[in-house]
């Protein structure tokens, strides 16, 4: 969103440990400003709530343990302590995302949450209610066509509609068999589990679900933006071997050549503190010496425009 234009404000815990939104005095403080933020970009954890958990892990000797299954969304009778706790606090973030968005919807601004397709936030109660609004949408998506190296299902749903350009309800890459495949590393020695790096948005798709946001805000009247031209997903194609790549390469170092392609110019600092240094637009101070004549032989003109448009010095200074 900052990419765009926008002035952000995250809430992350990996930002500041003082957001933490289990919490009840941080989420109180969030819920008293949902109704003064134009658009809102929901992401709730979905460490507790994916179906992943319920998938054996073959020779791991301490596998994840499921949470929850159908007939125990808020979490499985008999837990232990460390699990009941995690449970227990996705709970809250899945509750306070619902409220949160709410509010949002209320006063008549834009909210998108995301989750995957098999998560459990899905048979939240409140989750139904929300959808079943008359002005909400909801679609799925497939990460790959987003440049994700894996072939994972994913859900938007929101109360802006202009969101359903996002959907890709079909996936025709070819991908390996083995890419979800959890694997213990020797040199690490602990095991690796594919999911998280599949856990983080893409530059595409993140600049995606930026543009359609920005889009619905200034039909609304809420923003004067100018709107970058649609990203289009790439449903087709081969993923094979990209579960081997850096999974930064699509994301945190995508960003800015993302935004390039876009043709969008770097934000500034004063829009969103958090971003890492290098993403920031530099304050650059150019000098130009300009000759008193031009020597075609001997100089080279390198700057914008054409040079026998340029101004002569002396008018200038005049």
């Amino acid at each position: 969103m900052a990419w765009i234009g926008w002035d952000v404000e995250a809430v992350d815990w990996e930002l500041d440990k003082g957001m933490d939104l289990t919490e009840p005095e941080v989420q109180q403080k969030y819920l008293k400003l949902a109704s003064k933020a134009k658009v809102s970009l929901v992401a709730t954890p979905c460490d507790t709530l994916s179906k992943i958990r319920n998938r054996p892990i073959p020779g791991h000797p301490n596998p994840p343990l499921p949470l929850r299954d159908a007939d125990h969304i808020w979490g499985l009778p008999g837990l232990g302590d460390r699990d009941r706790k995690k449970a227990e606090d996705g709970n809250k973030l899945v509750e306070f995302s619902l409220q949160y968005a709410e509010k949002v919807d209320e006063a008549g601004n834009g909210v998108l949450l995301e989750t995957p397709l098999n998560s459990w936030f899905h048979q939240f109660p409140r989750k139904k209610k929300l959808v079943a609004r008359s002005n909400w949408v909801q679609l799925q998506y497939w990460a790959c066509a987003y440049l994700g190296a894996r072939r994972k299902g994913q859900s938007l749903f929101s109360n802006m509609e202009e969101i359903l350009d996002l959907e890709v309800p079909e996936c025709g890459h070819l991908h390996s068999e083995r890419e979800w495949k959890p694997w213990y590393c020797k040199d690490l020695k602990k095991w690796v589990y594919p999911s998280a790096d599949e856990a983080e948005y893409t530059a595409m798709l993140a600049f995606a679900m930026a543009i359609k946001s920005t889009q619905w805000a200034i039909k609304h009247g809420k923003v004067k933006l100018k709107v970058p031209p649609m990203i289009q997903p790439v449903p087709a194609g081969s993923r094979l071997g990209w579960a081997e790549l850096d999974p930064a390469s699509v994301r945190s170092k995508a960003m800015r050549p993302m935004a390039r392609f876009l043709g969008l110019d770097a934000p500034k600092r004063s829009q969103c503190k958090w971003l890492p240094v290098q993403d920031f637009a530099p304050v650059v101070t150019t000098r130009i010496q300009w000759p008193e004549v031009w020597d075609e032989a001997t100089m080279v003109y390198i700057g914008r425009g054409y040079r026998c448009f340029l101004i002569p010095l002396r008018a200038r200074q005049a």
